[in-house]
């Protein structure tokens, strides 16, 4: 619903600000923001495609600060193509790279968006999210007095990361609320995977990917490694078959898909397969069964005929030094979650503190086990909640996403003009909480994230929009 900020804050409406209202807080922004990125660059000097993508996101920070949906529009195409560097450390600080320099970015706009505007739309799980960042702040002061100089600044990048989900979420919701800003960011989203994807399968081709301890060579694309680029790349192609006719055209739509699907196969990842066959099913069985049964079957037919394929997702793969094969892989993560639980007994209220399930894992990767944060991660978003936060931070994170997917099937229930964007939304959701729950932990693969809180804050704020548009119904419905 729409709720008034502050009486100080008064004079703009959720659709934006004027640029004469944004003149001095868009000054101060961009001079703060210039003269971070600045050093940043200075620091980073030795390695120049870095310094090049720093002086990139510093020339988006006049734009981002007088047109924020223009930065969030770079943000959820550029993202993607950065997600390599989401490792990169600065300082010591993780969130230091060219990704998080756009995050902080997208935090700025926020920051002028509150500034400028009488009243911001807050979607429903506004609140939850503010739980969220507040528990998960108590946490990170539990890592910060429990291990110190051992883990860094791992949980203040952890916050950091968290924040700009919230910002992403909030701004899509107040700046992507018409029929048609809400068609073209899904536009942008499923097709924000066509570079990675392409990138990926060239490595393949030039075979210049990095083979596995199995040997199997695995696709990363642009991103940080094979899972969290599996999982990218079957978000954008369930955009991509599930959107309305003509939104893209099919002569854009088929190329892109072709590419992102070749590249999904090529990650060899479980979690990537299951995420799109099971979402395309969900989204595609009520109307279009042969496409599922095709779907179904082309799987099928790789896995029978690649050999690297079969050995990645049929029983009778040998074990490996460090997960376990294909027929143990389930298996070891329930002994994976029982050492960890074991743990959590421990401290089951408050928990270890945020981001220390790698350094209180009994289960450390082969040869690394005397290294401080060489534990395996937990695999299971409700595992690391308990871990690091207790049982107030697994309550946290059941509240915030009870209350968006509860929201989002109340939207997607609606007879309006976005319901099928609504219903792709919904379905994402269910699908990654059951991966959440069963296999990884999806909610740590950020630029994934990103996507999906932007689909569901336009969504959301479309929805608000179109019933205070409608005779007899209460403005403001959110």
């Amino acid at each position: 619903m729409r709720r008034p900020l502050a009486p100080a804050l008064r004079g703009l409406g959720s659709a934006g600000a004027t640029r004469e209202s944004l003149a001095v807080p868009a000054q101060v922004a961009t001079a703060v923001a210039l003269s971070a990125l600045g050093g940043l660059v200075l620091v980073a000097v030795e390695d120049w495609m870095l310094m090049l993508a720093l002086c990139a996101a510093a020339a988006l920070v006049a734009v981002g600060m007088v047109r924020p949906a223009l930065l969030v529009a770079v943000f959820v195409l550029v993202r993607p193509i950065l997600d390599y560097y989401s490792g990169s450390r600065l300082g010591g600080l993780s969130s230091a790279n060219p990704g998080g320099a756009l995050g902080l970015l997208l935090l700025s706009a926020l920051a002028v968006l509150l500034a400028g505007a009488r009243s911001l739309f807050q979607p429903r799980a506004t609140w939850p999210f503010v739980a969220l960042l507040v528990v998960s702040a108590a946490a990170a002061a539990n890592s910060l007095l429990s291990l110190g100089g051992t883990i860094g600044l791992q949980p203040v990048s952890e916050i950091l990361r968290l924040a700009v989900l919230v910002a992403i979420y909030l701004l899509a919701a107040n700046l992507f609320r018409d029929s048609k800003a809400v068609r073209n960011l899904f536009v942008m989203v499923g097709l924000s995977g066509v570079i990675p994807a392409a990138i990926g399968i060239y490595t393949w081709i030039a075979s210049t990917a990095d083979p596995g301890e199995d040997g199997v060579v695995r696709l990363s694309g642009t991103f940080s490694g094979p899972l969290p680029f599996s999982a990218y790349l079957a978000v954008c192609a369930l955009v991509l078959i599930s959107a309305p006719p003509r939104t893209p055209p099919g002569w854009v739509r088929l190329p892109a898909l072709a590419l992102i699907l070749t590249a999904l196969v090529g990650t060899y990842s479980r979690e990537g397969w299951i995420t799109f066959l099971l979402g395309a099913a969900l989204l595609l069985w009520r109307r279009r069964k042969a496409r599922v049964i095709a779907l179904a079957v082309a799987a099928a037919l790789v896995i029978a005929i690649v050999p690297t394929a079969r050995a990645r997702f049929l029983p009778g793969a040998e074990p490996s030094s460090t997960s376990g094969g294909t027929y143990s892989s389930y298996n070891w993560r329930i002994g994976n979650w029982q050492g960890l639980l074991g743990k959590a007994a421990e401290r089951p209220f408050f928990g270890w503190g945020l981001q220390t399930t790698a350094y209180i894992n009994p289960r450390a990767r082969f040869g690394f086990d005397r290294i401080p944060g060489s534990g395996f991660d937990a695999h299971n978003t409700a595992v690391r909640a308990v871990v690091e936060g207790g049982v107030v931070l697994l309550a946290v994170y059941v509240l915030l996403i009870a209350t968006i997917v509860g929201r989002l099937w109340h939207i997607q229930r609606a007879e309006w003009d976005l319901r099928p964007f609504a219903r792709t939304v919904y379905w994402i959701w269910v699908v990654l909480i059951v991966i959440a729950l069963t296999s990884n932990d999806p909610f740590e693969q950020t630029t994934t994230m990103y996507a999906l809180l932007v689909l569901t804050g336009s969504v959301e704020g479309a929805h608000a929009r179109w019933l205070g548009s409608r005779p007899g119904d209460a403005i403001g419905e959110g």
